[in-house]
């Protein structure tokens, strides 16, 4: 949430060694939801129907140009050690993940309103299948989001989800050992996991303290049947993000080996 305004421009931007023209929103003013945030800047990597014109997807100006070889991105995200964000990865940044070429599964987007939307065909917890939404024959529409912090899904299925999980006990490992694992299950009968160290978020000030990072779409009952995965899904797996192909490629980061 928050808002910021200011003026467009176009200036040379690197990453990584690669150089080019792009452009960018520099703020003049911004709402205090931004003010606190220690960093400078936001790198957008929406789909280019979500620019504010042409020019402002840095992914699809630097591939126009030939800097990137191709309009896409991955994101590895870690719980532990060194997230990564490669531009137009190819096999060596799978490699470097500890991953086979087909170890990817694609699935494809659904870019009608902009976002990395994939479908989302059921929500298993703990092996029992989910019916309160997003199962067959319609479905839902995941958008598979790095900027969210929480899973949001659909009223009636997130009250389901805490109401199947129940006491988060004490907030200590043991405790939730004993939870289950919610899994999402996807078109092409691809299906992901998501453990209870991911989806609940113990307090660093008081590890007494946790929250399950699950919520509700909207509180105000109006149905939905759009899901928002974020970090607690994509954390450990390296996802693939094409712009050109509309598609997105799923895999899970194999655990590190011990020095």
């Amino acid at each position: 949430s928050g808002h910021l305004g200011g003026s467009g421009f176009e200036s040379r931007v690197c990453f990584a060694g690669v150089c080019g023209r792009g452009r960018m929103i520099v703020a003049a003013f911004e709402s205090e939801e931004f003010r606190r945030y220690p960093f400078d800047g936001i790198l957008g990597l929406g789909l280019p129907s979500q620019a504010v014109g042409e020019g402002f997807n840095l992914v699809a100006a630097l591939a126009k140009q030939k800097g990137f070889t191709s309009e896409s991105f991955a994101l590895a995200l870690r719980a532990d050690g060194n997230s990564t964000l490669n531009f137009a990865p190819d096999s060596h940044a799978l490699v470097a993940a500890g991953l086979a070429p087909e170890a990817l599964a694609w699935l494809p987007v659904d870019s009608r309103h902009g976002e990395w939307a994939v479908q989302l065909e059921g929500v298993s917890v703990g092996g029992e299948r989910m019916t309160a939404a997003c199962g067959p024959p319609s479905g839902c529409r995941a958008v598979l989001d790095s900027g969210t912090s929480v899973i949001a899904l659909p009223l009636p299925l997130a009250r389901a989800l805490q109401r199947k999980l129940g006491d988060l006990g004490d907030c200590s490992r043991e405790a939730l050992d004993t939870l289950p694992r919610i899994s999402f299950s996807f078109v092409g009968n691809h299906s992901y996991s998501v453990a209870p160290a991911q989806y609940v978020e113990v307090s660093e000030i008081d590890p007494s303290h946790c929250r399950l990072l699950i919520q509700p779409m909207d509180e105000d009952g109006t149905l939905t049947r759009t899901s928002i995965l974020g970090q607690p899904f994509l954390l450990e797996r390296f996802v693939v993000y094409n712009q050109s192909a509309l598609k997105v490629g799923v895999a899970p980061i194999p655990p590190a080996t011990p020095a």
